[in-house]
């Protein structure tokens, strides 16, 4: 099921979104082969 969402949910989401995607720019420079996730500091 899709949901439309509204103007200000949207604005809502927005500043999380870029969190979470500052976060995986960080993780892909830590992330290698046979890089355990306990290893990554």
């Amino acid at each position: 099921m899709v949901s439309i969402k509204s103007k200000r949910e949207i604005e809502l989401m927005r500043e999380p979104c870029k969190i979470v995607a500052q976060t995986h720019e960080l993780l892909k420079k830590s992330i290698r082969p046979r890089n355990f996730n306990f290893r990554i500091r």
